[in-house]
């Protein structure tokens, strides 16, 4: 193969991160996957997971001294329903599309006259 025949190749790809030198003009505006939205919402989700990992926690049984608040409804239902409940919004604060903001520059050329 030539080199000719490569970077032909590589012009086709139907995919690029950078613009070319003859596209639209760069902007210094970093792009994100996820915005503050979404980090809120993870926040939260994340919170939510520690609480109910927090309601969980108690004491434990021995074998000289039984615990009866292991089958606390607290410790089988509530946390663990928290907890799930924390995933499920982890997995929304990931997955929730953000809105696309585009950033129109205009570029004007004036003429100089020629002296």
């Amino acid at each position: 193969m030539s080199n000719s025949n490569l970077s032909s190749k590589r012009d086709k790809q139907p995919f690029s991160c950078t613009n070319s030198a003859s596209s639209l003009p760069t902007s210094d505006v970093p792009i994100f996957c996820l915005n503050r939205t979404n980090y809120i919402i993870m926040g939260c989700a994340a919170l939510l997971i520690l609480l109910g990992f927090l309601l969980m926690a108690g004491p434990s049984c021995t074998m000289e001294h039984f615990e009866p608040d292991v089958f606390s409804l607290r410790r089988s239902v509530i946390a663990p329903t928290l907890s799930f409940f924390g995933y499920l919004l982890m997995v929304v604060g990931i997955m929730k599309k953000t809105k696309t903001i585009t950033i129109k520059k205009t570029i004007t050329k004036t003429k100089i006259p020629n002296p």
